[in-house]
């Protein structure tokens, strides 16, 4: 089992390597995905290793810090929430973003929680 504390170790020391900020989410399902400050998503698999960097200190600038993550039930897709309302889809096979949503409610409210559905094609997010 991971500890947070230690998870929270691992992301500052990739901060170094990435400039990745610090967590702000995490979620985990056959990988574990850490939100940060700088709106990145780093990918670990189960030894803790790092696979993906998916963002970058540009989007971060303007979608604000990672403020919820789900991964789909096949770990195939992450979605990232951010702190200005924005929501981003991630391929985890290869790192590439399939889609971004910038109109799905006000902007500047934080997204807090997003979620996958057992229907692939469906997900949900919360404001509150």
């Amino acid at each position: 089992m991971y500890s947070w504390y230690y998870l929270v170790m691992i992301c500052i020391f990739h901060q170094d390597k990435v400039d990745a900020g610090l967590p702000t989410a995490i979620t985990m399902s056959g990988v574990i995905a850490v939100g940060t400050s700088h709106g990145l998503a780093l990918v670990f698999d189960t030894n803790q290793a790092l696979r993906l960097c998916l963002g970058s200190k540009t989007t971060g600038a303007e979608f604000g810090a990672v403020s919820a993550l789900s991964i789909n039930h096949d770990c195939s897709r992450l979605l990232c929430g951010f702190a200005k309302g924005q929501i981003t889809m991630w391929d985890l096979a290869n790192g590439k973003l399939l889609r971004t949503i910038t109109d799905a409610h006000p902007p500047g409210t934080a997204i807090l929680h997003v979620k996958f559905t057992d229907d692939p094609t469906l997900a949900c997010f919360c404001l509150t």
